[in-house]
């Protein structure tokens, strides 16, 4: 995370820009305007935003059941 030239350079020639920074992570999405097909997260391997986002995932993989609200 330190060196944003590494994962920036990378992920803008695909098209998505970074969108919003945190000490934790990047969130890169295609810029104002165009369709939003796409967006991802950057994150330190085995930091605590990594950890709780795949215990997120893993617990929707998971579920039996989703309930999708409309």
């Amino acid at each position: 995370m330190a060196d944003a030239s590494v994962h920036r350079s990378a992920l803008e020639g695909l098209s998505p820009v970074v969108r919003h920074r945190q000490t934790d992570h990047r969130l890169f999405r295609p810029p104002a305007g165009k369709p939003r097909t796409v967006h991802v997260h950057v994150c330190e391997t085995g930091s605590k935003w990594e950890q709780d986002h795949m215990a997120f995932r893993d617990r929707l993989r998971t579920e039996a059941t989703l309930v999708i609200a409309t």
